[in-house]
């Protein structure tokens, strides 16, 4: 309906991402991803970029028209929470918490989250901490070098999360780019999992 009806998508559309500082742009491309669409790209450097080099701008609002979209889930792109739970101490797959450290630490915690506190054995990579003014990647050498002194390696599956998807989908696009083959979003992150009680987690004492 989203994607078919209503932003006139079909499965063989290539579509041009862009936002403001890059968060909705990488979701929407995950989003895309999940449903088995291949032909996305980012726009290199979003609007900001684009404004800058005084490109042409238009305020008028296309016409749509609606096309077919058959969403197949690509399984490959998304976490569950079974997923990680059978997966804890596994040294194959490595656990990334994209949140602020903040978050990570207990310290604060999303309103809508029922505890404050991560996953067991997650490591803490701040989606934040992968761009340049929010607008452009860091050096590819650079943000390698960052994910690898976390144990963050291209021979590990790597899941990703942080409190509803959404930063998750950011670092996730980032791996990706580097040439991360195994790659998971935890969609429902640390909203779905602080609210299950037999799932484990770290907290802090004040919980």
């Amino acid at each position: 309906e989203l994607f078919g009806r209503q932003l006139g998508i079909g499965n063989d559309t290539m579509v041009i991402i862009y936002d403001d500082t890059g968060l909705d742009a990488t979701r929407l491309f995950w989003q895309l991803a999940a449903g088995g669409h291949e032909k996305m790209a980012l726009l290199y450097g979003g609007w900001t970029e684009w404004l800058d080099k005084k490109m042409p701008v238009s305020k008028e609002i296309p016409r749509i028209v609606p096309q077919p979209f058959m969403y197949k889930c690509n399984c490959n792109v998304l976490a569950t929470a079974n997923y990680i739970l059978a997966n804890l101490g596994n040294p194959n797959v490595i656990v990334v918490d994209t949140r602020p450290p903040e978050h990570f630490l207990g310290l604060k915690k999303h309103p809508k989250a029922k505890v404050a506190g991560r996953i067991p054995g997650a490591v803490n990579a701040y989606t934040l901490m992968n761009w340049e003014n929010k607008t452009y990647p860091k050096p590819p050498e650079e943000l390698l070098s960052q994910f690898e002194d976390l144990g963050i390696t291209r021979d590990k599956t790597v899941v990703v999360y942080c409190n509803s998807g959404y930063m998750g989908a950011n670092s996730w696009f980032i791996l990706k780019v580097l040439g991360y083959p195994n790659v998971k979003n935890y969609d429902f992150s640390w909203l779905e999992w602080s609210q299950k009680d037999h799932l484990p987690k770290v907290m802090p004492a004040a919980n």
